[in-house]
């Protein structure tokens, strides 16, 4: 009676009869290997776009190899003999598009064991940050950074702004133009890509400080009267009044830096006399 042989060798041995006065009798005994056996479960690794790790078992009777030529994935072994297990480890998949490849098991003797590994693909999106940009009465340039898995393009139509995203790597240089208006202004920056919602960047710029000023800021007329100029010097409209029975402005009203002429009646009287010319802002 044999046992059962669980090596893929084959083995010999013999069995030898004897007897008084007879010539021995030599039997040759001759058991075959068992057939050489490598599988692994599952036959099949399906990842997220995530990424992580899944365990394959491996049944076998054999020494055995694992192989594999993804940049995406590792083995935490590549070798064994006989049963045992190994976890496969795939990096996340930052691409729109789903991909894979395969894991190779190999013995002496044995068909190779072919493991498929799938990996769903990412969603598409664009980031933009930061997610607004503040910009001084003076204008200058500030950087937007774009992190997408997809083609992206900008939209915008802001007078006052320019874009260069010549530099690459996601850097959007934004330029803004000095405001040499006393308001306030702003707009806003698109950023658009295929199978994402769009991305708007707000755009702002302070006004300049309001300004208005007069000189000189006293007007001596003698008492024969005439005129005499006032310069005004602003970035805004405004106006000018005086409620003097005896002067008269050649303008009451303008806009930005202008030039005002007072005119003095003569003072007939023996007392000297004065009032006061306002400037205000519209």
């Amino acid at each position: 009676t044999a046992q059962a042989n669980t090596s893929t060798r084959a083995r010999s041995g013999t069995i030898n009869l004897s007897g008084s006065g007879a010539a021995n009798v030599t039997i040759t005994v001759t058991q075959a290997g068992a057939t050489a056996e490598l599988s692994a479960t599952p036959g099949t690794l399906d990842f997220s776009s995530g990424g992580g790790s899944l365990g394959v078992s491996v049944s076998s009777n054999i020494a055995w190899t694992a192989s594999e030529s993804l940049s995406w994935l590792s083995l935490s072994t590549t070798s064994g003999s006989g049963n045992g297990s190994f976890t496969v480890v795939v990096q996340a998949n930052t691409s729109t598009s789903a991909r894979s490849g395969t894991i190779t098991l190999s013995g002496t003797g044995a068909s190779n064991v072919v493991i498929t590994v799938n990996q769903e693909a990412a969603q598409p999106f664009v980031e933009v940050t930061p997610a607004s940009l503040a910009f001084a009465a003076s204008g200058g340039s500030q950087n937007l950074t774009v992190s997408s898995n997809v083609n992206w393009s900008i939209n915008e139509n802001i007078s006052w702004v320019t874009l260069d995203a010549s530099q690459g790597n996601g850097l959007v240089v934004v330029t803004a133009e000095a405001n040499s208006s006393t308001s306030a202004r702003s707009g806003t920056i698109t950023f658009s890509g295929p199978g994402v919602s769009n991305v708007t960047v707000t755009v702002s710029q302070s006004g300049v400080p309001v300004q208005l000023s007069a000189s000189p800021g006293i007007l001596n007329f003698n008492s024969g009267g005439g005129g005499l100029n006032l310069s005004v010097s602003s970035n805004i409209a405004w106006t000018a009044s005086e409620s003097l029975s005896w002067l008269s402005l050649s303008a009451t009203s303008g806009s930005g830096n202008g030039t005002l002429t007072a005119t003095a009646q003569a003072n007939t009287s023996t007392s000297a006399r004065s009032g006061a010319i306002h400037l205000g802002g519209i």
